[in-house]
């Protein structure tokens, strides 16, 4: 017999999840992997105005042109799970019950909770629609300027400040309490109205984060939620009773989860982290098509779409030919063990024909 956690226990399990995880309620619910372990996003692209045209003629709006659209492929990488017993001879019917409860309880908060964590907050720091390499640390003299720099990314892009957090790694609030700009909860006279949250810098919202939780080399990210996804999946979490070969209790999960970056939304990330662990940007030959990688694998669009988050991207493999007639977008990256980027990617690079 097995007794079901997501009939059983659901929701303390989901209440536990929300309120232990920095990320969890920090992400966009507008797309559902419910039942299916990727999703398809489509968007459209829009196009840059014309003069209108008074003298007459049929086309005095400009040539039409067909709208074109981006699609977006996200597919879940990590599938993980636990199993542990309770033998019966060490607990009563009623205290294993309670026991399994509470073991599972625990397993979430110092185990699954933490890996998420750090695998979301890896997963959205390196998919951000803006990386900026700094050359070195940020300190007391920098660390202003460099957050003064996002807030101008956010305000230039037309990105609302509403559901912005500022992520910052422990070891760098110790800098950043130093700075006169920086209002804790005290000052603001507030209480935690958010998961993590300890004060405000830019009327951006602080949320003070584990070192590990973020990439290493990571100075801060700032992050819209609506630009964000992290659909975790808890579907046969349970407490069996007696199963064959065990005398008492064997509890058992499965997780499947990511975190991901809306390509459409993805200036609403941005993240400040140190140039050396950043990618070098590749560099094109138009006349023959040839990429230099420099040892990173590279990713190209020729249809003007983001070559990061577009599911016509291609892996560079051999010289694209002349050119000078198209639009290539492309970037370089390293592959972790893992499917996720070993570091940063670099910049996205326009060919040199088509941005002239």
């Amino acid at each position: 017999m097995a007794i079901f956690l997501r009939e059983k226990w659901a929701k303390k399990v989901a209440e536990t999840w929300t309120r232990r995880s920095i990320f969890a309620d920090k992400a966009s619910s507008d797309y559902n992997f419910d039942g299916v372990k990727d999703i398809l996003i489509s968007s459209i692209r829009t196009q840059e105005l014309n003069n209108y045209n008074r003298d007459g003629g049929m086309n005095r709006y400009g040539t039409p042109k067909e709208v074109q659209d981006a699609a977006q492929r996200m597919t879940m990488r990590t599938d993980k799970s636990f199993s542990m017993t309770i033998d019966k001879g060490n607990n009563t019917e009623q205290d294993m019950i309670k026991n399994a409860g509470r073991v599972v309880r625990r397993e979430l908060e110092e185990q699954v909770i933490p890996y998420f964590d750090k695998l979301v907050g890896k997963a959205w720091a390196t998919g951000a629609g803006k990386i900026v390499g700094v050359s070195s640390a940020l300190t007391k003299s920098t660390f202003i300027a460099e957050i003064n720099k996002a807030k101008s990314h956010f305000v230039n892009n037309h990105i609302p400040f509403s559901n912005v957090y500022l992520y910052i790694p422990t070891s760098m609030m110790s800098i950043l309490v130093t700075c006169p700009e920086f209002l804790n909860l005290e000052k603001l006279g507030t209480k935690v109205l958010v998961n993590g949250m300890v004060g405000k810098l830019s009327n951006f919202p602080i949320i003070e984060v584990a070192d590990h939780d973020l990439p290493d080399g990571v100075q801060f990210m700032v992050a819209k939620k609506e630009s964000l996804l992290f659909p975790k999946k808890i579907w046969d979490t349970n407490i069996h009773q007696n199963p064959p070969g065990i005398s008492g209790h064997l509890m058992e999960g499965r997780f499947i989860g990511d975190g991901f970056v809306i390509g459409e939304k993805a200036m609403g990330v941005y993240t400040c982290v140190l140039a050396s662990k950043m990618a070098t940007a590749p560099t094109i030959a138009t006349s023959t098509g040839t990429i230099t990688t420099n040892d990173f694998t590279v990713k190209y669009t020729d249809d003007d779409s983001d070559p990061r988050y577009s599911e016509s991207a291609k892996i560079y493999t051999a010289p694209l030919g002349d050119v000078t007639k198209k639009t290539i977008k492309f970037y370089a990256y390293k592959e972790g063990k893992d499917k996720y980027y070993d570091g940063f990617p670099s910049d996205v690079v326009v060919s040199a024909a088509a941005s002239a």
